[in-house]
């Protein structure tokens, strides 16, 4: 048994240390870099402060979406100091104050935050999804918030696998007809030159079918099985 801060290192991915689809695409990418970010911080990527800068961002496009106020929004976002405290509260707003602007959201995500789980014989996956969209046709679309600084092709492609597992996850969760939506790379508004209020750049779509999906899913499950091979250099260095 390979143990680290008191967990087996076999049961990521199984209902007592369930993939985040966040992580995700790094395993697919190297799996020893993945396994050494989950027991080390987390399953998490990001630096400290980007991180909380983008927590802070979500929280106030939440309260938004849910109250139309922005004084309520702008409360919540500095309320989130104390939770986020590496991120930049001002960072934040400048970001923030764009997607309220912007009349491709004036109706707010049918969910927001939505807590979802994806249950597989090969693994589990648990996570957070961002917004959730019905769209005419009647489907509802899943959309990931970005809010780095990077140009949205580096996004899109670290970041489709993590959309696809919140899709099948959202399907599975809450019985509706989900497919991949894509990104909304917010930072986008804030470069030079953007079109505002609704830069072209700000949503990546990602249009995948669910045969897609599925095919990307089976090697999600295949790398996982696979990841124990490198459980032996962490059990060396973590004993």
């Amino acid at each position: 048994m390979t143990c680290y801060r008191g967990k087996d290192l076999a049961q990521l991915g199984t209902s007592a240390w369930p993939l985040r689809p966040s992580s995700i695409d790094q395993m697919m990418r190297c799996p020893r870099k993945w396994l050494e970010a989950v027991t080390e911080e987390g399953q998490g990527t990001e630096t400290k402060k980007a991180a909380d800068t983008g927590s802070m961002v979500h929280a106030g496009v939440v309260e938004w979406d849910r109250s139309q106020d922005l004084a309520r929004a702008h409360a919540v976002m500095a309320a989130a100091v104390d939770r986020y405290p590496d991120g930049d509260l001002d960072d934040a707003i400048r970001t923030f104050h764009h997607y309220t602007t912007d009349p491709r959201f004036a109706t707010p995500p049918i969910y927001a935050e939505a807590a979802v789980t994806l249950y597989s014989p090969q693994g589990v996956i648990t996570g957070t999804c961002d917004q959730i969209r019905r769209e005419s046709d009647g489907v509802y679309y899943v959309w990931d918030i970005k809010t780095g600084k990077e140009p949205p092709d580096y996004y899109l492609h670290r970041h489709l696998y993590q959309v696809v597992a919140y899709t099948m996850a959202a399907r599975q969760t809450l019985s509706i007809d989900a497919r991949p939506g894509g990104l909304l790379c917010l930072y986008q508004y804030r470069r030079r030159g953007a079109d505002l209020p609704s830069p072209r750049s700000v949503i990546q779509p990602m249009d995948l079918t669910l045969s897609q999906c599925e095919t990307l899913m089976a090697r999600v499950w295949k790398r996982l099985a696979r990841s124990e091979e490198h459980t032996s250099e962490l059990q060396s260095r973590f004993g």
